[in-house]
């Protein structure tokens, strides 16, 4: 029982004095510990009664120390990792009980790893990851209670990964995607509990899925600053008919 914490370490290279913890008590966290390349230590721990929080550790590059995990009972945070490219070391984890923030990790390239989530019960907050170019890892989520925030990811193309979600509780908000073509891929979404917003993805092109949505978003609707073609719901609406892309 109790916590780990492990932090602000300049020379610390893994966590292999580690191995025989299975559970954790409370919460980890693992912060600001530059030279610490993996998580090599912790395949025993298959339990977190608490909360996952990794950040700042600049040389990290994978998390498959964590390979044995299968529940965080609260929060999953990573962030400004900058070595970080995938987070296969989350491939059995089926529950978390919060939220998930992932945020500023500048060379994670997808969220490979998130795989066996089916719900989260509170928010999912996709933010200002620059090298970010799927988001397939989530392709079994089904329904997150609160919001959805995905932001400021330059290089993500499409919402491929999330296509199985049926219910946001809260709002749905994408914005900044600089290289964002296209959101048709929520092709499942039926239900928004708050507001619409897609705003400044200036190569957002393709949201003829929008139009399916007119009675399944409960709050205010906002779109502006994206391709002309996805610039507002009359943009949308021209587009989608004219090109016949709906029924």
């Amino acid at each position: 029982e109790g916590i780990l914490y492990i932090g602000y370490n300049n020379s610390l290279l893994n966590l292999n004095g580690l191995s025989s913890l299975d559970s954790i008590g409370s919460y980890i966290t693992i912060e600001r510990n530059d030279a610490l390349q993996n998580l090599d230590g912790l395949e025993n721990v298959t339990t977190l009664n608490g909360y996952l929080n990794i950040d700042w550790n600049q040389s990290l590059q994978h998390i498959n120390g964590l390979n044995n995990l299968t529940s965080i009972a609260e929060h999953l945070k990573i962030s400004k990792n900058n070595a970080l490219q995938n987070l296969s070391g989350l491939s059995k984890v089926t529950n978390i009980g919060k939220y998930i923030n992932i945020s500023e990790n500048q060379n994670l390239q997808n969220i490979g790893g998130l795989d066996s989530l089916s719900t989260i019960e509170e928010y999912i907050n996709i933010s200002q990851n620059q090298n970010l170019l799927s988001l397939n890892g989530f392709h079994n989520l089904l329904s997150i209670d609160e919001h959805l925030s995905i932001w400021g990811n330059n290089t993500l193309l499409n919402l491929n990964g999330l296509e199985n979600i049926t219910t946001i509780g809260g709002d749905l908000w994408i914005a900044g995607n600089n290289a964002l073509q296209s959101i048709d891929e929520l092709e499942s979404l039926s239900s928004i509990g708050a507001n619409l917003d897609i705003k400044g993805n200036p190569n957002l092109q393709s949201c003829c899925i929008v139009l399916e949505w007119d009675q399944a978003v409960e709050g205010l609707i906002t779109i502006e600053n994206n391709d002309a073609d996805c610039n507002s719901l009359d943009n949308i609406s021209n587009y989608c008919i004219n090109s016949s892309t709906i029924s």
